[in-house]
């Protein structure tokens, strides 16, 4: 037959369309300096909260040890997040401008895998040390106090641990993932573009 036709070299020869570069990395510049603003305002308030905590040791000198020990475990947890930013912001500042397109996606990847970790072991560490360090400081607080009003803190106490580990910890981790893996989908999308 005459009439034929090659699909295959026609589908071949057929061009995609090509992705605006300037516009990916606008994107990716938009992510990175929101990023970085996120990293410093956590660092920040991590900070402040350990010096709440020593400003509580030193004014309101604790009487029991266990006090003291909640205050240091308060500060291991907030001292966290404070360090695994820090890490991250290295990350951040390797996405730059001028860097090449194999540097933005190397440098994205580790962010990817420095994310997880952060989501799945700082974190969780961050409300174990915060729930276990609020007990030991509130007992000495209830310990002076009738049996009635122990318990009924330590119940208000164990409500907001279930809060923080059932409620607040899940949404923060699927709120950071949805935004996250929604840019690395749009960054793996063009990467072939980006590679080239």
């Amino acid at each position: 037959m005459m009439n034929d036709i090659d699909i295959k070299s026609l589908w071949k020869g057929q061009q995609a369309p090509v992705a605006d570069l300037s516009a990916i990395r606008k994107k990716i510049k938009r992510f990175r300096l929101r990023r970085i603003g996120e990293a410093y305002a956590v660092i920040m308030l991590m900070i402040l909260a350990i010096v709440f905590g020593a400003v509580i040791w030193i004014c309101w000198t604790p009487l029991l040890t266990v006090t003291k020990v909640g205050i240091t475990l308060l500060s291991i947890g907030f001292m966290l997040p404070a360090l695994s930013y820090g890490r991250l912001l290295r990350l951040y500042y390797g996405l730059k401008i001028d860097s090449t397109n194999i540097d933005y996606i190397d440098n994205l990847l580790r962010i990817k895998k420095r994310k997880y970790r952060q989501q799945h072991l700082i974190l969780n560490l961050y409300f174990f040390f915060l729930s276990i360090g609020f007990a030991l400081y509130g007992y000495e607080y209830t310990f002076f106090h009738s049996f009635y009003w122990g318990v009924i803190a330590y119940s208000i106490l164990l409500l907001w641990i279930a809060l923080n580990w059932f409620v607040f910890r899940p949404r923060i981790i699927r709120k950071r993932n949805h935004k996250f893996y929604d840019f690395m989908r749009y960054i793996e999308s063009h990467r072939e573009q980006l590679l080239e």
